[in-house]
């Protein structure tokens, strides 16, 4: 599933607006997000008010199940907070495994940032 929302964000000039995030994106249904992504495009955006780049605002799920891919991507800035996004993943997971079975279960990673990201995407 790829899911895209409307959520409010900021920048650091004071701008606030709506702007639309994506929750998760599916690289099988939709490959081209992956090119987004590699462009660390996804999550993020242009102040059009003083012109900044603000990148990776909002975490997002990405998978790609041809490749055994699912992964958590958060903003570097939620680096302090891994233990308690790692808790909240577990937990998710193991419900996950109770009402799905484990046959096809792909085993949630967790990074920081789209540095970490690219380097298991590609």
């Amino acid at each position: 599933m790829t899911l895209l929302r409307k959520y409010e964000a900021g920048c650091k000039c004071g701008y606030a607006g709506e702007v639309e995030f994506y929750d998760s994106i599916n690289i099988k249904l939709y490959p081209e997000l992956k090119n987004l992504v590699k462009k660390r495009i996804i999550n993020g955006f242009t102040c059009p008010k003083c012109g900044g780049k603000n990148e990776l605002l909002k975490n997002f799920l990405y998978t790609d199940t041809d490749n055994g891919l699912w992964i958590w991507c958060y903003p570097e800035r939620q680096r302090g907070d891994h233990e308690k996004i790692k808790k909240q993943i577990d937990s998710d997971s193991e419900a996950v495994k109770e009402k799905f079975g484990e046959k096809d279960f792909i085993e949630p990673k967790i990074v920081f940032g789209f540095d970490e990201l690219l380097k298991i995407i590609g």
